[in-house]
């Protein structure tokens, strides 16, 4: 802004806060579209766990993570933010948070169910 001012005057100044406020309001508009999105999912549920784990990886946000899975996560009872989000057949992946971002994940099989003798 300063630079702004100091080679357009005022008029700079104003057109430089304005393209900033401008683009914070887009960007918590795609914030509120996700939750409005993922507001309306079962908590934790996914189509399939194998398919998310496989596309997970360090340092993702939570936004893109949210986006990845369509709803929100359980919450679990481990140290430090940890959600988990399980599918149909049982399968489960719990990842772990630090500062927003994506730290580790953890897929959990769940049993196959054997048939009797």
């Amino acid at each position: 802004m300063v630079v702004a001012g100091g080679f357009g005057g005022w008029q700079a100044v104003v057109f430089g806060m304005t393209l900033v406020v401008t683009l914070l309001v887009v960007e918590i508009l795609k914030v509120l579209k996700l939750m409005r999105r993922v507001e309306k999912a079962p908590v934790g549920r996914v189509e399939n766990a194998v398919m998310l784990q496989a596309r997970l990886k360090p340092g993702l946000s939570l936004t893109d993570l949210l986006k990845l899975t369509g709803c929100l996560g359980r919450k679990l009872d481990l140290p430090g933010p940890a959600y988990a989000w399980e599918d149909d057949a049982g399968d489960r992946v719990e990842v772990t948070l630090a500062k927003g971002r994506l730290a580790s994940w953890q897929l959990r099989r769940a049993e196959p169910v054997r048939p009797g003798p």
